[in-house]
C-alpha cells in the first residue's frame, strides 16, 4: 500500500475526531477515516471519545471502536484515554470498562494489544 508520507510512522489521534453521533456525521467521519486507513503507515489511537461524544456508554461508543477495528485492523489500534477532558462523559473506570465490553468477543490476547502491546510497538516503548 502507498504510503502518506514515505518511511514516517503517523497515528492519528482520537480515532479521527468524530464531532458528533449524528448518523450523517458519523457517515462523513466513517469516510474520512476510510482514507487514512488506506495508508498502512497510519495507526489509529481511539481515544477522546468520551470528550467528542459526550458519553462513555458501550452502546453508543461501539460503533465507532467498531469501524476503527474493521478499517484499520486490530494490530493498528490502540486504546487511549483523554483524562481528565474525557470525565466531561463519565469516569476513567467508565471508559475502560467500556472499552473492554466492547472488545470482549475478540479475547484476552486482542485485548492486550489494544491496550498495552500495540502502543509500546508503534511508540517503541520498553516491555
Amino acid at each position: 500500500m502507498n504510503h502518506l508520507v514515505p518511511d514516517t510512522s503517523i497515528v492519528l489521534e482520537h480515532a479521527g475526531w468524530p464531532d458528533s453521533p449524528e448518523p450523517e456525521r458519523f457517515h462523513h467521519w466513517r469516510e474520512a477515516i476510510t482514507a487514512f486507513a488506506a495508508f498502512d503507515n497510519v495507526d489509529c489511537k481511539i481515544s477522546g471519545l468520551g470528550m467528542a461524544l459526550g458519553t462513555t456508554d458501550p452502546e453508543r461508543l461501539r460503533p465507532y471502536v467498531e469501524t476503527c477495528l474493521e478499517l484499520f485492523g486490530v494490530d493498528r489500534c490502540m486504546f487511549a484515554s483523554n483524562f481528565p477532558v474525557d470525565s466531561i462523559a463519565g469516569t476513567y473506570e467508565d471508559l475502560i470498562g467500556a472499552y473492554r465490553h466492547i472488545t470482549a468477543p475478540l479475547g484476552a490476547e486482542t485485548q492486550q494489544n489494544l491496550f498495552a502491546a500495540n502502543a509500546r510497538r508503534r511508540y517503541r516503548l520498553p516491555n
